[in-house]
């Protein structure tokens, strides 16, 4: 698995104020991009829902029984899983490891009380111009006047709720920001376009359980050529003997999210 590097930091911000001996809940969250080949076969296995939005987003709660989340992994990725080898995230993890085309963008923990809002961020920041001044040359490129920036990665706005009867009600609402290219408007004037990805899930947990939601899929193209060796270099009639196709790779984030509830030392 490739542990791909990101200009990344982790943001936690509160906007409530709370009660002083108030339990906490910590938020432990595992983020990570794989191939369509890995994510279709884990929508087979599982009591998967569809999550309202514009975009196919499914989300999956998974059980606390040990058992049952190995039967789980197992299902995913096959072989042998221990259910001793401790929570549901610690299960998965090694297990991603194995697969090729796996990229684990973070794995962090936050914590929070109740009503509280906390945010994860991994993003970087993608400055561009949005204003120019005509050169004195006509066909000289026009010089930048204002800049912007705008984060691009992924960003998720978690709030729990500690319900009455001891499980958590946990709003997830991630949001994906990918720049795609630039539009020509001409005298060296150039527009970022972006993509953005998002939806809201309302979920109720037990304090150790899972919800897991995936499907946010973007498009990967990149262009391949293939030449037979030796005839492939030939001056002129080496073109019958090479070819050239894009291939196009869909990748899927999936995010893993586990509330606990820490009670509040005397």
């Amino acid at each position: 698995m490739t542990l791909r590097t990101f200009l990344a930091f982790l943001l936690i911000t509160s906007t409530a104020l709370v009660a002083h001996g108030a339990p906490k809940i910590e938020i432990e969250s595992i983020l990570v991009e794989m191939p369509d080949s890995i994510w279709k076969p884990m929508t087979a296995a599982g009591s998967w829902k569809a999550v309202r939005g514009p975009q196919k987003w499914s989300r999956l709660v998974v059980t606390t029984d040990r058992a049952d989340q190995a039967a789980l992994v197992g299902a995913w990725f096959g072989g042998n899983v221990s259910a001793k080898d401790g929570r549901f995230l610690q299960l998965v993890l090694p297990a991603l490891n194995e697969k090729k085309g796996v990229d684990l963008l973070s794995a962090p923990k936050v914590t929070a009380h109740s009503q509280q809002r906390a945010k994860i961020e991994i993003v970087r920041e993608f400055r561009y111009a949005t204003a120019w001044t005509p050169c004195v040359k006509e066909k000289d490129p026009w010089v930048p006047t204002h800049w912007a920036t705008r984060n691009t990665g992924v960003t998720i706005d978690l709030i729990p709720t500690l319900e009455a009867d001891g499980k958590i009600g946990l709003e997830v609402k991630p949001q994906v920001v990918e720049f795609e290219g630039f539009e020509d408007l001409g005298h060296g004037r150039k527009k970022p376009v972006f993509s953005e990805r998002k939806v809201q899930a309302n979920v109720t947990l037990r304090s150790g359980q899972t919800v897991i939601l995936g499907g946010a899929t973007r498009e990967d193209k990149r262009v391949v050529e293939d030449s037979i060796p030796v005839l492939g270099d030939v001056p002129l009639l080496g073109r019958l003997f090479r070819s050239r196709h894009t291939e196009v790779l869909k990748r899927s984030l999936v995010i893993m999210v586990t509330p606990r509830i820490h009670s509040a030392k005397p």
